[in-house]
């Protein structure tokens, strides 16, 4: 999917989803990997979603004795 492709479907401009991506890199949250085809012309990039497991919750309440 390209950035234009993206922009459309969020119903937002493509500097948007461009902006959020910088965002979403300078945060951790995404990792971009630049791809090369064997004559080293590039092809699209690769993103990669960053999720980490949330953490158990721990329970708020009292435990009955």
């Amino acid at each position: 999917m390209t950035i234009t492709q993206l922009a459309q479907l969020c119903r937002v401009s493509p500097r948007t989803v461009q902006n959020a991506l910088a965002g979403l890199k300078k945060a951790g949250a995404v990792i971009v990997e630049p791809q090369h085809d064997d004559t080293g012309s590039t092809l699209p990039n690769l993103y990669h979603l960053c999720i980490a497991a949330p953490e158990t919750l721990k329970d708020s309440g009292s435990a009955a004795a």
